[in-house]
């Protein structure tokens, strides 16, 4: 499950999208920007002026979603 989830991001690699991210007690947010780089464990996205970093395990929990 793993292997799937990281070849969607190699495909939206420094692509811009949008992703859901859950903020907590059933808030979602939207962000825009584009992944910028790929580790073993966490994968950043960057958007504007700000890098932020996410497990894989965070997409397969479903806590971020790719929104393309």
């Amino acid at each position: 499950m793993l292997k799937k989830i990281k070849e969607d991001l190699k495909n939206n690699f420094n692509k811009k999208i949008k992703i859901k991210v859950y903020s907590g007690r059933g808030k979602y947010e939207i962000i825009e920007g584009v992944i910028s780089n790929m580790y073993d464990r966490i994968w950043t996205f960057k958007t504007g002026n700000s890098l932020k970093s996410y497990t894989y395990v965070d997409l397969l929990l479903k806590d971020v979603e790719i929104c393309s």
